[in-house]
């Protein structure tokens, strides 16, 4: 048995489904299988059974998930000791983020990499929350405060949150502003993006309106707002660089955005190079993040 083998079986324990696991490991759900089967093969015991509610480790499996956790453990401690030490900083750093705030980060990489030209930056995006504590990433960017004291937070931004639609969809249509909806069309945000403010904001104001369709993803709704489906309330940096969509009021609500580390991590050169430089594109990008000029 080798390392590499129980990562699959901790990401299989943590997601409960072979779906989610490859998710989460970035793979091929076939992947996952094909690595768990060949290793019971090898081990001559049986991990895991399929239960109706997903994926559940036998016996033999919670000892190679108990070994896992304590080897997983001693290489975050190794890695946390050597990159500690070493003022070279190199290497690969995780941040995790919602896909909205691509348009914030992918636009200064280039400028990380002119000056530290060793560092190449992973970006985990989409609705998954990944653990910091299990080494899931090394950064996070979250639109909502973490309840743990353990971790490093800073506020950076506020984040504005606007109205947006097509010109298509606004062709022949009044818009008369934000109290007004009867005849207009929206696009609400499903699960799990109910707690944005934007979500909450359309579910108290938009009395009269029709729900034209729920999106689970930013860019989703914009995409919908695009096709000319109705009108949504996006962050501002995501809407206003959006070429296919016109401001039509706002800010009309706001969140914020925390920068979220595990302590060890950020006693690892690289990575608080990346911290820096985060924090000084929060500066850098008030007006795209707050929507105000």
């Amino acid at each position: 048995m080798e390392w590499d083998d129980l990562r699959y079986v901790l990401a299989l324990a943590d997601a409960g489904s072979m779906v989610a696991a490859a998710r989460a490991l970035g793979v091929e759900h076939t992947t996952v299988s094909r690595r768990i089967a060949a290793l019971e093969r090898n081990l001559g015991v049986r991990l895991f059974v399929r239960t109706p509610d997903g994926q559940r480790p036998t016996s033999a499996g919670e000892a190679a998930i108990a070994t896992g956790r304590v080897l997983q453990r001693s290489i975050l401690e190794l890695e946390t000791a050597i990159g500690g030490t070493d003022d070279r900083p190199s290497g690969t750093v995780r941040l995790t983020t919602s896909e909205g705030f691509l348009t914030v980060v992918v636009p200064h990489l280039p400028r990380l990499y002119a000056e530290y030209a060793d560092i190449k930056v992973e970006l985990l995006t989409g609705n998954q929350v990944f653990d910091l504590h299990r080494n899931e990433a090394d950064l996070a960017l979250r639109l909502l405060p973490t309840e743990r004291d353990d971790l490093v937070v800073r506020h950076l931004s506020r984040v504005g949150w606007a109205l947006y639609a097509s010109p298509s969809y606004l062709a022949g249509k009044a818009w008369e502003g934000a109290t007004v909806w009867t005849g207009h069309r929206v696009i609400h945000f499903e699960e799990p993006l109910h707690g944005t403010p934007g979500q909450r904001w359309l579910g108290e104001h938009t009395e009269g309106a029709v729900v034209a369709l729920r999106g689970n993803s930013i860019p989703s709704c914009a995409a919908a707002a695009a096709a000319g489906l109705g009108i949504a309330c996006l962050p501002c940096l995501h809407g206003d660089r959006d070429a296919r969509l016109r401001r039509l009021e706002g800010p009309v609500t706001n969140g914020d955005v925390w920068l979220v580390a595990h302590p060890d991590r950020l006693r690892i050169v690289r990575n608080r190079v990346v911290w820096d430089f985060l924090l000084e594109l929060a500066t850098l990008e008030q007006v795209l993040l707050t929507g105000i000029s």
